[in-house]
């Protein structure tokens, strides 16, 4: 994965991370700062490549579940992984809209656009303002994220003591 990364111009590498599951934006923001480039224009880079895969996400699920469903083994594997996601994603369920926005934009293991899309697809929201709640929690993320490296790099500096 280092070495095709390592082999895509640093944008697109920005891209192609924060559209991965599991990394996100979350690893995207890091590697573009530490790569020199501009803030606001890594923050864009990962907010779009975050985005770019969720709405498929959120519209395969449902048709990609019944397919896994059929398989014996993977029907287990399928269930137990979307009751976690249903379990992680509570706020989502209580708090609907505003949820979705708090639980993709605090960047936490196991929250993110990808999970949320997934609760959001199972919990029954409906597209439109699912993308534009996951779109907003995307760039809070993002937003954390940046507030989050500036910091550690004005401690690494000493000039902000904890």
């Amino acid at each position: 994965m280092e070495s095709i990364l390592a082999s895509l111009p640093p944008e697109l590498a920005i891209v192609a991370l924060a559209a991965l599951p599991v990394i996100e934006l979350r690893g995207a923001v890091p590697l573009g700062l530490a790569l020199g480039l501009h803030p606001a224009w890594v923050y864009l880079l990962a907010v779009v490549g975050n985005m770019l895969p969720i709405p498929f996400v959120y519209q395969l699920l449902i048709p990609v579940r019944r397919y896994l469903s059929a398989s014996p083994g993977m029907h287990r594997f399928v269930d137990r992984y979307l009751n976690q996601v249903l379990h992680r994603s509570a706020s989502v369920a209580k708090y609907g809209f505003w949820g979705l926005v708090v639980f993709v934009g605090v960047p936490l293991p196991g929250t993110g656009a990808w999970t949320g899309a997934i609760a959001a697809s199972l919990l029954g929201m409906r597209f439109r303002p699912a993308m534009v709640a996951l779109t907003a929690g995307t760039m809070l993320a993002g937003i954390v994220m940046l507030v989050l490296w500036f910091v550690g790099k004005l401690m690494g500096q000493g000039l902000l003591v904890p």
